[in-house]
């Protein structure tokens, strides 16, 4: 069960989604909470680098059949768990809301007692990240100072 899922968004890319969803799963995993953090940027993925992890698997492999979503999990130093998004697969980052409803279908699989996931979204207001953020409890959208 899932306790509190959280938005981390934007319209645009650049603006440090993925900085913030990182530092904040991590501060949250340092007060001993139990964090999962979702790279939803499907098509342009980075939040493993940004954790200096290595994936052989990711959501791709999830939505095409291959794997679970236990199977791709990645344990950071830090204890937050990662799931990777996909980076370079164009398919994954057009996904319509039929596709992107199976994304948080694939979310119940989960037994574990999660404090929280915290969903690293894409840049933009495509079906698939409004989908991904009527999903959320909570929406923290990222702003820089800069028209």
């Amino acid at each position: 069960m899932i306790k509190n899922i959280l938005a981390i968004t934007n319209r645009k890319g650049g603006v440090g989604k993925t900085t913030v969803s990182v530092n904040l799963a991590i501060a949250l995993a340092n007060e001993g909470k139990k964090v999962f953090l979702f790279d939803a940027d499907l098509g342009l993925a980075n939040a493993q680098i940004a954790l200096g992890l290595r994936t052989e698997y990711n959501f791709s492999h999830v939505i095409a059949g291959e794997k679970k979503l236990k199977d791709i999990l990645l344990e950071h130093q830090s204890g937050v768990t990662l799931i990777p998004g996909a980076s370079g697969i164009q398919q994954m980052a057009a996904l319509g809301k039929l596709e992107t409803a199976a994304i948080v279908q694939a979310f119940s699989e989960l037994k574990d007692e999660i404090d929280y996931l915290i969903i690293d979204m894409a840049a933009g207001i495509s079906p698939s990240v409004l989908t991904l953020l009527n999903a959320c409890h909570r929406k923290f959208v990222v702003v820089i100072d800069e028209p």
